[in-house]
């Protein structure tokens, strides 16, 4: 299948494989120079995203409203990132990147957003490097061996560039993904050099591999098919797979598979770990799990859609009431025509088979969701691991065709066009989708204009509206999630403060009523919405009920000091001025820069130091 030990890649040539076409003298810059070049263009993309800020969705719960990300690197921090907290799953290397961020940016989103692109960057010059390396060591049949540095180019410029990439880099909260593939990419590295070195009869230790592979796994659990992954790349490009006697450089099946048991171990426990830690559903459809196989099995159509038509890109696709039959037919034969072809080619271009089951296979855990966190039909993030494989399969095929041309010249000018239409046809469209997430708004208008029916993201966008000012907004887009699943609790909720914040009490208290009857949402928000029922009962001078609310909010949430001042005002009307004192100190000893319960307080002690020497009145 190739050979295992080479010292460039372009002397590198697998046996049986020994014909190639001429090569023609011409301009052929070092690798280092063309990883660099990649990382540079991905750096020239992303460069704005400095300006950028942070986005009304996730960002809240990473960032901007999360206290221990705020309070940057401490002991207690710390504890907090290594723990299973409630926060999200189970991921305590990003919870950490995040940290630090916080220690060298303090609230600069930008700052954040630099690290993104750092380490997109840093991806890209890995891939080319990784890329070139598998390159070398075994190439289509009759390929020009000098191609391999543009063919591994080709891939590192469309993982760079790619539109579908925008969101990765571009959304703070995905951190994760480039974190996942940086230390993904260092673990397959080490694993392609362990398979060099047992082909050259060296010792070599899978360790590094592994000790690259666990991080992966703690920054997001998706490369969990790790294990099959490698069990791929042994057959191409490494070559190590033997089915028969012969070739003694490469390995029993049997071997091999007990080779991955080191990467299988961790791979399972941390499957286990995301789905008990991961955070219960927060959307308002039941997914039968019916209804998740087709969609899984559809959704393969949605991601080459938008490897190979990158138009009508959006940060949340809202998830299907049905699947269509056609489309799920459709899928099942492109699947089952494409598997078909790649194994019909096996021997002659085993390579397509391992860059289409890559794509297939690294995709597979996202597809079929537990009913946990946000229901999606897709995502554009899903794609930063998997689009490898079609990268992969595409550049071998063009590196395979171009490879044909008998002129020279005409193939190193062909190649430099193809690679040119690269960069200017992805820049171009990843430039124009930067565009839309400039901020919070910008990236829900987008939603909004190109997705149908998404009630999560009209109830955010209303609610970006609301803190903005503009309720009559805020008011049309939360009814219009309502209109769409109306027993939303969020949006319920969202109603119901919007109305209290313009001062509707009466009207506001049936939408908090519903929301509080599903009891579906976070803590937080059930305890926002428990004080916001006791708030308006108050201003409509139903005390007696609004206690209860207030303290079913204090019950969930014993730090929310607003609820501490209202029944201090409560309280102080009932003429218990001791109780409101005693309230009003412990609003203020949560949060010490609350002007309105330090002007209560001292308004209480004041009336009780009036009323201590006031002379005592005749009954």
């Amino acid at each position: 299948m190739g050979r295992h030990r080479t010292d460039t890649a372009e002397n590198a040539v697998p046996p049986g494989r020994m014909r190639s076409t001429p090569t023609a003298q011409g301009f052929s810059p070092a690798p280092g120079l063309l990883a660099a070049c990649a990382a540079l263009l991905a750096a020239l993309l992303y460069a704005r995203t400095a300006g950028f800020g942070f986005i009304f969705l996730d960002d809240t719960l990473y960032i901007t409203e999360n206290p221990h990300v705020l309070a940057g690197l401490t002991l207690d921090s710390l504890r907090w990132a290594l723990s299973f907290n409630d926060a999200n799953y189970w991921h305590p290397v990003t919870w950490l990147s995040l940290l630090l961020d916080s220690t060298l940016y303090g609230d600069w989103a930008g700052g954040f957003h630099l690290t993104n692109v750092i380490f997109h960057c840093a991806n890209a010059s890995l891939l080319y490097f990784l890329v070139l390396r598998w390159f070398g060591l075994a190439r289509p049949q009759g390929a020009d061996p000098a191609g391999a540095k543009w063919a591994a180019f080709g891939v590192a410029l469309a993982f760079a560039l790619h539109p579908a990439h925008v969101e990765s880099v571009a959304w703070v909260t995905e951190r994760k993904d480039v974190l996942l593939l940086f230390f993904g990419l260092l673990s397959l590295r080490s694993y392609t050099v362990y398979a060099q070195r047992r082909a050259a009869g060296e010792k070599a230790s899978l360790l590094p591999a592994l000790g690259w592979f666990v991080p992966s796994l703690l920054s997001k659990p998706m490369l969990v098919t790790m294990p099959a992954l490698l069990l791929l790349l042994d057959f191409w490009p490494l070559g190590r797979l033997r089915a028969d006697g012969g070739n003694s450089h490469r390995t029993p099946l049997g071997a091999l598979l007990m080779e991955k048991l080191l990467f299988l171990v961790p791979a399972l426990a941390m499957g286990v770990i995301a789905i008990v830690t991961h955070p219960q559903a927060y959307g308002a459809e039941e997914l039968t799990l019916g209804l998740r196989l087709g969609n899984g099995v559809a959704s393969y159509l949605d991601y080459l859609r938008l490897l190979f038509w990158p138009e009508g890109l959006a940060l949340v696709y809202p998830y299907p009431a049905s699947v269509p039959a056609l489309k799920l037919a459709g899928a099942l034969l492109l699947l089952a025509g494409a598997t078909a072809a790649a194994l019909w080619q096996l021997k002659r271009r085993p390579h397509l088979a391992v860059c289409w089951f890559w794509f297939v296979g690294t995709l597979a855990p996202i597809l079929i969701p537990p009913k946990v966190g946000l229901h999606v039909a897709y995502a554009d993030r899903w794609l930063y691991l998997p689009a490898i494989g079609i990268s992969l399969g595409l550049a071998l095929l063009a590196w395979e065709g171009l490879s044909r041309l008998s002129d020279g010249r005409l193939r190193q000018r062909a190649a430099a066009g193809l690679l040119a239409a690269l960069v200017l046809g992805l820049g171009a469209l990843s430039h124009r989708q930067l565009d839309w997430w400039r901020d919070g708004m910008t990236v829900y208008e987008r939603v909004l204009a190109v997705t149908d029916e998404n009630y999560f993201v009209m109830n955010n966008y209303g609610v970006q509206k609301m803190r903005a000012g503009d309720f009559q907004a805020a008011e049309k887009w939360m009814r219009k999630s309502l209109a769409i699943q109306p027993g939303y609790d969020k949006a319920l909720g969202n109603l119901g403060i919007l109305y209290a914040n313009t001062e509707r009490y009466a009207q506001a208290l049936p939408f908090l009523a519903a929301a509080l009857a599903k009891d579906a949402s976070e803590p937080c928000e059930l305890a926002e919405d428990h004080y916001v029922t006791g708030l308006c009962l108050a201003r409509l001078g139903r005390y007696d009920e609004a206690e209860p609310h207030y303290r079913a909010a204090l019950k969930i949430m014993p730090q929310y000091a607003q609820a501490y001042n209202d029944l201090g005002n409560i309280a102080s009307l009932r003429g218990r001025p001791d109780q409101a004192e005693e309230l009003y100190a412990k609003a203020l000893e949560i949060n010490p820069t609350y002007a309105v319960a330090r002007e209560n307080l001292a308004r209480a002690r004041a009336q009780r130091a009036t009323a201590a020497t006031s002379p005592a009145q005749n009954p």
